[in-house]
């Protein structure tokens, strides 16, 4: 049985990418891996490796679930070393947590599970919006440096209007992303 990496993803706007991108340039040391710019996106919901049988029936949950979403405003806050300060691995842009995409993340985590019968499958984490900018390169044995302009994109927000179904294939050179689907919120 052939399993695919999956998640659902909201893509940037393209002149909001363009900021990472050109905020990247701050994280010029040989410590940090960039995240390409093709590559920067939010994660609504991480479905790990599901059946390719079951794309037609997955598709089928997500656009169920979408046609009464309101779509809302995604804030963000700050640049910082996540996901714990403590152990590091990457270096993100967070924003604050949102009623409305916790609750379609959960109906569809929960019709997943249901109809789906991937009892393993069962997210229960808050949709917190991030998206990661660099990851740390591994055998790190300096101090961090500290992270310039962290707030240079508080209060920043967009509303998305699309979601995508997204393969991503794992690579020596970092993953790839392959578009399988894409719905209008």
């Amino acid at each position: 049985m052939e399993l695919l990496r999956l998640f659902i993803a909201i893509k940037l706007p393209q002149d909001f990418t363009k900021k990472l991108i050109n905020y990247q340039i701050f994280l010029n040391n040989p410590i940090f891996k960039l995240t390409t710019s093709q590559n920067l996106h939010l994660t609504l919901l991480f479905l790990g490796d599901i059946p390719k049988t079951q794309i037609p029936n997955l598709k089928h949950i997500i656009q169920q679930n979408i046609v009464n979403f309101k779509p809302a405003p995604i804030i963000f806050k700050t640049i910082s070393y996540g996901p714990y300060p403590q152990v590091p691995r990457l270096v993100w842009l967070t924003g604050t947590t949102s009623e409305s995409y916790n609750n379609l993340k959960k109906t569809i985590s929960e019709q997943i599970t249901r109809e789906l019968s991937l009892d393993k499958f069962n997210d229960l984490y808050d949709f917190i919006p991030h998206i990661t900018l660099a990851r740390l390169k591994n055998n790190i044995h300096q101090p961090l440096p500290e992270l310039p302009h962290h707030d240079i994109f508080n209060n920043y927000s967009f509303t998305p209007n699309r979601i995508w179904l997204e393969q991503s294939i794992l690579k020596k050179e970092g993953p790839q992303y392959i578009d399988l689907e894409e719905f209008n919120l």
